[in-house]
């Protein structure tokens, strides 16, 4: 799989640490960025596609404006 789109990622102007908040932390900022992200689809495939049907507790950050929790929801609805 080609990560070419990740040059276009607004999150490459932005520390990650937006993105991987520590436990107990949000993602509200990283979640708006991603809003106005022009890869924000190919972000959240790319997650997908790494993190198949892992655990929730194995996910980590936000990708394509997803959180863990969510990305774990949408996994077990397309399951």
């Amino acid at each position: 799989m080609s990560h070419d789109w990740m040059s276009d990622a607004l999150c490459a102007q932005v520390g990650p640490d937006l993105f991987f908040p520590e436990k107990g932390g949000n993602y509200r900022q990283a979640q708006q960025i991603c809003a106005r992200c022009p890869v924000r689809q190919d972000c959240a495939q790319a997650a997908a596609a790494h993190e198949g049907t892992s655990h929730r507790h194995l996910r980590h950050g936000a990708w394509g404006g997803l959180t863990p929790t969510t990305r774990t929801r949408q996994n077990r609805e397309t399951a």
